[in-house]
C-alpha cells in the first residue's frame, strides 16, 4: 500500500490541510519531511496518520475490525467533528 496524499479536518491546530506524500509530481523524492517549530502541528499529522492506517489494518484482520478513535482532545476547539481521509 502507497499513501500519496492525506487530509485532517478539524484536528489540533488545523481547520483543513491536505498533505502530499513523496513521490509527487513535482518531487519524484522517496521521502518526505516534516519541519516547523514547536507546536507547529507535526505530531499530530503523524499520530492522525497512524489513527487513520490503524481502521485499515484492524479491517483487514477482521470485516467488523475497529482501529483507534480520534481522541476528543485532539479535535479543534469550537468544532464538534473531525476527520482524517486517506
Amino acid at each position: 500500500m502507497e499513501v500519496k496524499t492525506f487530509r485532517m479536518t478539524n484536528l489540533g491546530r488545523f481547520s483543513q490541510i491536505n498533505i502530499p506524500l513523496a513521490p509527487t509530481a513535482e518531487k519524484p523524492s522517496n521521502i518526505t519531511v516534516l519541519v516547523g517549530n514547536n507546536g507547529a502541528g507535526k505530531t499530530s499529522i503523524l499520530k492522525s496518520l497512524a489513527t487513520a492506517l490503524s481502521w485499515y489494518v484492524a479491517r483487514l484482520r477482521r470485516e467488523k475490525g475497529s482501529g483507534s478513535p480520534i481522541p476528543e482532545n485532539a479535535i479543534k476547539n469550537d468544532t464538534a467533528t473531525a476527520a482524517i481521509d486517506i
